[in-house]
């Protein structure tokens, strides 16, 4: 090798070295991230009832689980407010001062979703509420005692109705 090109070379490697790239084989460079750890949660933006498939989705279900869902901008929490807003085709009761928390949403159902299908969604979580008038049934999924639940109404075989949020459910 020439005096050029030993320098070169010399000066690639140093450089090499200088930057964190390696040129001996089997060296691995580590990554100790740490990762923080995220509740599940679910955000829906539009209108709800024309297709409530979403319902069915096990991130919703999750979102649920952790009592963390949002509807177009309201978080559904635990604190009481007094207003009431609409939002697209939701109805937020217990709105908070700045209309970005809400203790419960309601929507009518329009699309279809059956009573099968929530069996299928929720399984044994599911429970069943008979009416006094036997006109219609209602379904609740609440998986904590004090946490969020989802009220379906039915008519028939079909949802027509939910409700979402804290004192909802069976105990509510």
């Amino acid at each position: 090798m020439n005096k050029t090109t030993k320098t070169i070379v010399a000066t690639t490697v140093a450089f090499g070295t200088l930057f964190g790239v390696g040129t001996a084989s089997g060296v691995s460079a580590q990554n100790n991230i740490a990762h923080a750890a995220t509740t599940p949660h679910y955000t829906y933006h539009g209108y709800a009832g024309n297709d409530p498939s979403f319902l069915l989705n096990k991130q919703f279900i999750d979102g649920i689980k952790h009592n963390n869902v949002t509807f177009n901008g309201v978080k559904i929490t635990e604190d009481q407010g007094s207003g009431i807003l609409n939002k697209y085709d939701q109805n937020f009761t217990g709105i908070g001062k700045d209309h970005k928390s809400a203790n419960s949403v309601s929507f009518k159902v329009k699309g279809t979703l059956t009573v099968q299908q929530l069996k299928n969604a929720y399984g044994s979580s599911l429970g069943e509420v008979k009416t006094p008038e036997k006109t219609a049934d209602i379904y609740v999924y609440q998986p904590s005692q004090n946490g969020e639940a989802v009220m379906f109404q039915t008519d028939g075989n079909n949802i027509n109705s939910v409700s979402i949020g804290y004192g909802v459910g069976a105990g509510g």
